[in-house]
């Protein structure tokens, strides 16, 4: 009876410790955040439509949840890794029309970027140009270009809905 109690209780275990939520600890999130977006930039051109599905189901748990969870506890510099990684993932999910992601997002998840980018970054333009030519290098002016004018769309849009909540 003693060696069926300690195998079930090893199982509970083994079985609870396959499903530990990513956002369960701010270390866990932000390790697993990290692992996630490093193996999508390594792979993206291998993904299947399928997996590109399931691929965005982990990005919005992570932009959704456990972002939010533990927003508060992360240092700047945590918050400014977490959403170069975030721009990075969407450049490698949809290339060129990157920003038509980001707005549809800011949409669905009521982020508002353009203050979190204010506050993170002490010069946004410029810290995002910055990572985008390290990340893309010769592809980049017609990509700063199309994101600049996708962020000023998005932040006029925010500010409409923000007026439209008075």
């Amino acid at each position: 009876m003693y060696k069926f109690i300690l195998a079930f209780a090893v199982l509970t275990i083994f079985a609870s410790s396959c499903t530990i939520d990513p956002c369960m600890t701010k270390g866990q999130f932000v390790k697993g955040y990290e692992t996630f977006t490093d193996k999508v930039s390594a792979n993206h051109e291998d993904y299947s439509k399928a997996d590109w599905k399931a691929k965005d189901d982990q990005m919005d748990n992570f932009v959704d949840q456990c972002y939010p969870k533990h927003e508060s506890n992360l240092t700047d510099e945590e918050k400014k890794t977490f959403w170069i990684k975030y721009f990075k993932y969407k450049y490698d999910r949809h290339g060129r029309n990157v920003l038509k992601a980001i707005e549809l997002d800011v949409k669905k998840f009521e982020i508002e970027m353009d203050q979190a980018m204010e506050d993170l970054f002490d010069d946004p333009d410029e810290d995002l140009e910055q990572i985008f030519k390290e990340v893309y290098g010769d592809d980049i002016e017609k990509a700063l270009d199309d994101f600049q004018k996708g962020i000023n769309d998005i932040s006029n849009k925010i500010k409409e809905w923000l007026e439209e909540g008075k």
